[in-house]
């Protein structure tokens, strides 16, 4: 099964195996009902296959008459109990809020593709239900493990129609994102999180990488980790020191793991969703004509509690009158979510948090390794100064304003526009990239990730070479992160002899934008292209012929 990174990351070896075996066998079952409106949704054939439709789901709680949210839950392991959950179709039910769900998943794409699709789904279940205002329902999502990536999704696509997220035993907030310039910002957030969770984040198996120090045991390093919880709260205090705005709490699962789940973390999930819906849903009745818009809500409307959730020094308060540092606090709509997640982590710890006793900068904002461009303000900018010259980690060939300087890989670089052609030295990262028209950027067999987004200009050249079988599975590459603008000609040529195989040449994680108005490549070679990728077939007679085929 193809895997997106953050999927990979969340389990180690066999145990993935062993959570997607468990999660495709909850999938399968689907959530207990009783669900009141069922649609079937056609999918399309895959590798000449057909697919079974995905069944989609709609509860409404007796006696509502107008449907004002919808709670929208993953088919991960513990989404399938909260569908079916007493307590939360009760407090759903004082909501006037009803379900939707659908098995299998609709992805997580939301900006690509899933939100469309969700859309249409709503619409069909509003038409056949005889509510037409769930069509245009705000949405509180939940997402079990990698389901949270969705989840969460929904709400970088829609923010203004997101109640709230509900993330349970997730995390990798930098992976997945469709979109680095859209921000989660004024939608409340809430993670549960395992305090020795038996997966991921991003950064090795237990007790190697980055997530040994965080063992708290003598000698397993496997034993009592608490890497995830410790980690996500480095990444939500990171985006609130970017952004105060993002509204986004903690809460840590006493003593428990990755697929864990009682009653007490069931009514603090409770007790979110009945804030989040409190302060985002309007008063006003939807007219079942038009998408609801939330409740704005800011950091100032909120309450904050202290992020040193197992030794905190303050006490929760309003965002006005809390006594500690606000950068370096969790952010809830309410008093009651505070105080009841507070007293919850104030029933004790068996072991101590494993930062304790560190600096600010070490305890509570992340590694490089999980740090994103979201809400962060455009990197500085470097211009390339040389000509026939090679981009390396030592070249000092770069202009900050007037000044020269050697290249820096937290800064965009800037080529061009004029006749300007650079050869890349070794794999090398960058915030940014902007090839202006003109210039020819070769990356010969080397990668350069760009960690934000990237614009290659009218007439500009991508140059990139496809490396023998001594270097298996090397070939010059360019990896956005963020969006990308394409134009201008990319140019594929072989290295040397080669088996065959697909070789990725772009690739890009958000928005693409335009296309390469030329694509070169050996003779009998093939440019193949997905919408956010581009790249070659290379047939396994072996080198490539000397005359290039071009694509248009």
């Amino acid at each position: 099964m193809n895997m997106h990174p953050a999927r990979r990351s969340l389990a180690p070896g066999g145990i993935l195996a062993a959570l997607l075996a468990v999660a495709a066998e909850c999938a399968a079952q689907g959530a207990k009902g009783p669900w009141h409106h069922t649609i079937e949704i056609a999918r399309t054939s895959r590798d000449g296959k057909p697919q079974a439709p995905i069944v989609g789901h709609l509860w409404v709680p007796e006696g509502v008459k107008v449907v004002k949210g919808l709670f929208y839950p993953g088919t991960v392991v513990i989404d399938h109990k909260l569908a079916a959950d007493g307590a939360i179709r009760q407090a759903l039910t004082d909501l006037k809020m009803g379900i939707v769900y659908f098995n299998p998943g609709l992805g997580g794409n939301y900006i690509r593709s899933s939100g469309a699709q969700l859309e249409k789904a709503l619409a069909e279940l509003a038409a056949k239900s005889g509510h037409p205002e769930v069509e245009f329902a705000p949405l509180l999502t939940t997402g079990h493990s990698a389901a949270g990536i969705g989840c969460r999704n929904v709400a970088y696509w829609k923010p203004h129609r997101v109640i709230g997220v509900l993330m349970l035993k997730s995390g990798n907030f930098h992976h997945g994102i469709e979109d680095l310039s859209r921000s989660l910002a004024g939608v409340p957030l809430m993670m549960i999180s395992g305090e020795f969770e038996e997966y991921g984040p991003e950064g090795g198996d237990l007790g190697i990488g980055l997530r040994s120090e965080y063992s708290t045991h003598p000698t397993d390093k496997k034993k009592l980790n608490q890497t995830q919880w410790v980690m996500a709260r480095m990444q939500m205090l990171d985006r609130r020191k970017k952004n105060p705005d993002n509204l986004m709490s903690l809460v840590v699962h006493r003593g428990k793991g990755h697929t864990s789940w009682d009653d007490e973390v069931r009514n603090l999930a409770v007790a979110f969703i009945r804030s989040a819906a409190a302060a985002r849903i309007p008063i006003a009745q939807p007219d079942g004509k038009t998408e609801v818009r939330c409740n704005p809500l800011k950091a100032s409307d909120c309450w904050l509690y202290d992020a040193d959730l197992k030794a905190p020094a303050h006490k929760p308060a309003t965002f006005a009158d809390y006594g500690g540092d606000k950068l370096l606090a969790f952010c809830v709509p309410d008093k009651a979510l505070a105080e009841a997640i507070t007293a919850y982590h104030a029933k004790g710890w068996e072991v101590p948090d494993p930062t304790a006793g560190q600096p600010v900068e070490q305890r509570f904002y992340p590694p490089a390794i999980l740090r994103d461009m979201v809400d962060a303000p455009p990197p500085k900018a470097l211009q390339w100064r040389g000509t026939q010259e090679a981009w390396s980690a030592d070249a000092q060939t770069w202009l900050d304003g007037e000044r020269v300087v050697r290249w820096d890989e937290s800064c965009q670089a800037v080529l061009g526009p004029g006749a300007v052609a650079l050869k890349l030295a070794a794999d090398l990262n960058c915030r940014g990239l902007q090839v202006g028209q003109g210039c020819t950027l070769d990356l010969q067999s080397h990668r350069l990730r760009v960690r934000w987004h990237a614009t290659m200009g009218e007439e500009s050249v991508l140059r990139v070479s496809i490396a023998p079988d001594e270097r298996p599975n090397r070939n010059g590459r360019l990896w956005i992160e963020g969006n990308a603008s394409l134009g201008g000609t990319l140019i594929v040529e072989s290295a040397g002899e080669s088996s065959g195989g697909k070789f990725p040449i772009v690739t890009c994680g958000g928005i693409v934008q335009g296309k390469f108005s030329k694509v070169v490549v050996p003779d009998g070679w093939q440019a193949i292209s997905d919408g956010q990728s581009v790249g070659v077939e290379v047939p396994k007679s072996g080198r490539g012929a000397k005359a290039p085929t071009t694509r248009k």
